[in-house]
């Protein structure tokens, strides 16, 4: 009956959030702020264009397949750790670890969209906001 309580004990105290330091590792998509420092870090853009569906009229885009490792802020994990005594890092490290190499082998789809200057405005991901080849729809018609 103590050894399952012990277990738990001794993994919470060994559980260091590992899942949380996969998932914020990587690359900063927020990290570039112009057009020409997003170019110079990925090339040439694997697409071009005008937002057809921007309320402010004059924005570009450009869209990139990337393979590098993306940094994605969670949040609230470290409430997640406490409140389960660390027992999610048993799901949330394998389910991080896939998410990273699936990610990473497969590559994802992102777009930073530029204000008249080519300061960049907003940075989408595949996972969140593109739904295929067709238009980035923000909710508002």
């Amino acid at each position: 009956m103590h050894a399952p309580f012990r277990i738990l004990i001794l993994f919470t105290l060994f559980s260091c959030g590992c899942s949380e330091i996969i998932c914020n590792s990587g690359f900063d998509l927020n990290s570039l702020s112009t057009q020409s420092a997003v170019r110079s870090k990925f090339g040439q853009p694997l697409n071009c264009g005008k937002q057809i569906d921007d309320p402010e009229i004059g924005r570009t885009y450009d869209e990139y397949i990337t393979h590098l490792k993306l940094a994605h802020n969670q949040g609230m994990y470290g409430m997640a750790v406490a409140m389960t005594f660390g027992t999610c890092e048993l799901f949330a490290f394998p389910w991080q670890t896939l998410v990273a190499s699936q990610n990473i082998i497969l590559g994802r789809r992102i777009r930073y969209i530029y204000d008249q200057d080519g300061n960049v405005v907003r940075v989408l991901e595949e996972a969140e906001y593109y739904m295929g080849p067709i238009r980035i729809h923000s909710g508002t018609e």
